[in-house]
């Protein structure tokens, strides 16, 4: 009786190390390549290629080791280690995400290559996934970020001449990779106070508008406390940085 109880005892044991080991790998749910125009220096832009996956949990970021993206037309190869990938959550309207990747790959020269593309996720237990994905041809790239910012009392402010779909606010850390992501539908002006207060780890923000289909990403925008002890405690952005 007492073997039959061990034989049980190991198999449930044995059962909850496969189901442990099960859940941490993961599959990956959709791969979202696009191509950012990012503001680098006051309405300068630079096109960066960014891709990201889908995760279910938070949990499933911990399988990611490295990640190897590969232009094939070209060769051209970005090898992306773990410490380099951003992993953060969108509240996207009330519904929630998880979203790890990079939006820091540069192209050559600045020049967008369109095409087809590789990518590979390497995860710790040695498993390697890859996916296809191709970039078209671009466009006349823009050569001025197109919205113009200004921050004042807590409440940014936006300044365009064209067509806006969405705006998304990204909450930075201490290491300026960004750890939550809000989207609205496009105003011309959204109230920081709250999703700041109710994220007291933010250091920095930025600003990512769809315009056209096309995403543009202004530069960062740091946070300082009051120097004024007489103030109420709030939260003042400065102007924007590159440093």
């Amino acid at each position: 009786m007492r073997s039959v109880y061990y034989c049980c005892a190991f198999f449930l044991v044995f059962l909850g190390i496969s189901t442990a080991c099960t859940q941490q790998t993961h599959e990956l749910l959709r791969v979202e390549p696009r191509v950012l125009h990012v503001e680098i220096d006051k309405s300068v832009l630079e096109p960066r290629l960014s891709v990201f996956f889908t995760c279910r949990s938070k949990e499933e970021y911990v399988g990611f080791y490295t990640m190897k993206i590969v232009n094939t037309n070209t060769g051209l190869t970005w090898h992306i280690r773990q410490d380099q990938l951003s992993f953060f959550k969108i509240n996207n309207n009330g519904q929630e995400q998880y979203m790890v990747g990079t939006n820091k790959i540069v192209f050559p020269d600045g020049r967008i290559l369109p095409g087809s593309y590789s990518i590979s996720v390497f995860e710790l237990n040695r498993t390697e996934t890859t996916l296809p994905f191709s970039l078209p041809p671009q466009d006349i790239l823009d050569t001025h970020f197109p919205v113009t910012v200004s921050i004042r009392e807590n409440k940014a402010y936006f300044e365009t001449n064209v067509p806006i779909t969405s705006v998304s606010c990204l909450l930075l850390g201490v290491d300026r990779e960004p750890f939550l992501v809000h989207r609205y539908a496009y105003h011309e002006q959204l109230d920081l106070s709250t999703i700041l207060h109710e994220s007291p780890d933010t250091h920095s923000v930025q600003f990512m508008f769809d315009i056209n289909g096309r995403i543009f990403l202004s530069r960062i925008y740091a946070i300082t406390e009051p120097t004024d002890t007489s103030e109420q405690a709030s939260i003042h952005l400065t102007e924007p940085t590159d440093k």
